[in-house]
């Protein structure tokens, strides 16, 4: 079955997360079942909005929700308006655009599922 992220095109995955080893593993697990896409990793809020600024093509976006300020979520908004997906992990806000929610504690399991749009059950 191919892969929802990459059936539109996005090769291009940006994890932002402040802790390092959560974010290596994201990483790990990301270019692990996907080797031919880039993971950019942003530690802090303002790479993060400097990279969704910088941003020339549709991104899947996984973010910590604790992040997500109301500067974030406009420029995610804007990622999802420009054919770009969100997976958010933890706590999440009211967001008026679509986003997928994966709970913690996740696994690469879930995360998979939720990048490739199936359920992580099935």
């Amino acid at each position: 079955m191919m892969n929802k992220c990459f059936e539109q095109n996005f090769h291009h995955f940006l994890v932002i997360e402040r802790h390092p080893v959560v974010s290596l593993d994201l990483k790990g697990a990301l270019t692990a079942e996907y080797p031919q896409a880039t993971v950019t990793i942003c530690m802090t809020r303002a790479h993060a909005e400097d990279t969704l600024r910088a941003a020339d093509g549709p991104l899947c976006v996984l973010i910590n929700g604790d992040l997500i300020t109301d500067t974030v979520s406009g420029l995610l908004r804007d990622c999802v308006a420009n054919g770009g997906r969100v997976i958010c992990f933890g706590a999440v806000r009211d967001l008026n655009f679509p986003v997928e929610v994966v709970q913690i504690p996740f696994n690469s399991k879930m995360i998979s599922a939720a990048v490739s749009g199936v359920s992580a059950e099935g």
